[in-house]
């Protein structure tokens, strides 16, 4: 049972850069050194183990004066040719580049990218090579492709962002498995991720005694919703009666409120708005 792991790397890069900026205000590349912890999940479940992995994307010509490839990805933090190699170096790695097409005035975007993830992915099944292959895209033209793997009696899984799935290529993946915080914030270089601890959101405890409301709401179901400040974090916390419940826990309260716009979107306890105190 060999499986094959794919990486659109365009796509992967556009969704951790807006993720850092949106959560840290930084702009740093993906140490793809954390995937596979990255792909475990936030609690450590095993993964299968990965035979080969396929990266998949282009580097900008050396010239600095040239710009970063726009591509419907969107890109804010470009590449280089040392960043490429350091992905080839790694074991089990192969790195299969496109080429950038168009005028630096208006931007480069990427070719033959989308073409030489198919082409390959078709081939190892054709060839038996594989019997589940994992994709890490969000694009819908590849729903075509996943349907042909199916036919041929490949598994296929398909990581895409969680709040911008490809709904298509989702639905025709034999699972799907969202990238959300834990699985952005494993590829943060390591002295991010150490300046940047993981905020707490799994599992739900009593606040503790020595809490200071900031600021307060209601929630979609009705219950009254706060942030709370203790001597080194801010919780959101729900209260019924006169019992307060931490569901969320963070040492910075805007990571704490942009992790819950994110993660509580479709919970009872999204908040309808949010007051200071």
């Amino acid at each position: 049972m060999s499986t094959y792991l794919f990486v659109d790397g365009g796509y992967l890069r556009s969704k951790f850069a807006a993720y850092t900026k949106r959560y840290y205000n930084l702009e740093c590349l993906p140490d793809l050194a954390g995937l596979d912890e990255a792909m475990s999940g936030q609690h450590g479940s095993k993964r299968r183990d990965i035979e080969k992995i396929f990266y998949y994307d282009c580097v900008p010509e050396s010239n600095p004066a040239a710009a970063s490839p726009s591509s419907s990805h969107s890109t804010t933090v470009r590449i280089d040719e040392q960043y490429v190699s350091e992905i080839r170096a790694k074991p089990r790695w192969h790195v299969r580049e496109g080429r950038l097409v168009g005028e630096r005035a208006r931007g480069l975007r990427q070719k033959r990218v989308d073409i030489l993830l198919t082409v390959e992915m078709l081939s190892h099944a054709f060839a038996k090579n594989m019997s589940r292959a994992i994709l890490i895209a969000g694009d819908d033209d590849f729903t075509p492709l996943v349907n042909e793997l199916l036919r041929h009696g490949i598994f296929v899984e398909l990581w895409s962002d969680r709040l911008a799935p490809a709904q298509h290529l989702a639905d025709s993946a034999d699972e799907f498995r969202p990238m959300r915080i834990w699985f952005y914030w494993r590829l943060m270089p390591p002295e991010e991720r150490t300046k940047h601890p993981f905020p707490d959101f799994h599992g739900t405890t009593l606040l503790p005694p020595d809490d200071l409301v900031v600021r307060c709401g209601v929630s979609r179901s009705g219950l009254p919703i706060m942030i709370c400040k203790t001597s080194d974090l801010y919780h959101f916390v729900s209260q019924q009666d006169l019992t307060k419940r931490s569901h969320a826990r963070c040492a910075d309260r805007y990571v704490l409120e942009t992790l819950i716009a994110d993660e509580f979107q479709n919970h009872e306890l999204t908040p309808k708005r949010w007051e200071d105190v």
